[in-house]
């Protein structure tokens, strides 16, 4: 994977945040989701994480949602 690509539950995932943000009257920039993104893959690396990279990556954007966030915060390490 390259810096910015993201798998496809990930993908998912961070439309649903666009979305959430857009609807809560917020602007997502390429800039917040390029920082967002590289701290995903930062967090829940593949080397640590494996093939379960994408789905720990997708679960803390959701949980971002669930719980009404604007950013994403780091949950289980």
């Amino acid at each position: 994977m390259t810096k910015w690509e993201v798998g496809p539950m990930v993908r998912a995932a961070l439309w649903k945040f666009i979305q959430h943000c857009d609807f809560n009257g917020r602007k997502v920039t390429n800039d917040k989701l390029e920082d967002i993104i590289d701290r995903l893959q930062s967090w829940y690396c593949y080397a640590e994480y494996g093939d379960n990279a994408d789905k720990e990556q997708s679960d803390a954007v959701y949980r971002a949602i669930r719980g009404g966030y604007f950013d994403i915060k780091e949950g289980r390490r």
